[in-house]
């Protein structure tokens, strides 16, 4: 997992709580001091992820999976400026998440073949749902869910999904009845 994966939940930590919080997250993560400071461009064990945010949930007595979820909704601006320097910003919704596996995660591969970026194919359907598919070795679908909300609140759009099958049950994949209301509208 990439250090600006940590960094968010570390910004998001801290403008939440406090940094006092956030080192008592850490001490309760049990991170070595080899561990910290996370750096954006370099690569960690996906456990130490899992266990950030498993130290949060025992901090704060939140669920890990609603953290995952605000986690991934808080997460999804910064993701989408990296994609604006490299390239165009779809202009809905839907084109946006065509483009996170056409274009983003495609060129992550490229750049880096150790990565492991989820697959998620987007497949519409008649009366304005689309049926999604996320597929990751890392099963956070929680976060995944938190990003489609993101997604939605940066094209100034409402997001319905029901999940349909989850990895954590025994599915390939997990897979989502998706609708955007104004379909993803344009972004002014």
């Amino acid at each position: 997992m990439k250090g600006i994966v940590f960094n968010a939940l570390e910004a998001m930590i801290s403008r939440r709580f406090g940094e006092d919080y956030l080192e008592g997250v850490y001490e309760r993560a049990g991170f070595e001091e080899d561990t910290l400071p996370f750096v954006g461009p370099a690569t960690y064990p996906d456990q130490l992820l899992l266990d950030f945010v498993g130290a949060f949930a025992l901090v704060s007595g939140e669920p890990a999976d609603d953290i995952l979820r605000r986690f991934g909704e808080f997460c999804f601006p910064k993701l989408a400026e990296i994609f604006c320097k490299t390239g165009t910003m779809p202009e809905t919704a839907t084109e946006m998440l065509r483009a996170t596996e056409g274009e983003i995660h495609t060129e992550v591969r490229k750049l880096d073949p150790e990565a492991m970026p989820p697959l998620i194919h987007l497949e519409e359907q008649l009366g304005g749902r689309s049926l999604l598919r996320y597929q990751s070795e890392r099963r956070l679908c929680p976060f995944f869910e938190g990003l489609l909300q993101g997604l939605a609140n940066h094209y100034g759009c409402t997001v319905e999904f029901e999940k349909l099958s989850c990895m954590k049950s025994g599915a390939d994949a997990c897979s989502y009845s998706v609708g955007f209301g104004d379909h993803g509208r344009h972004i002014s």
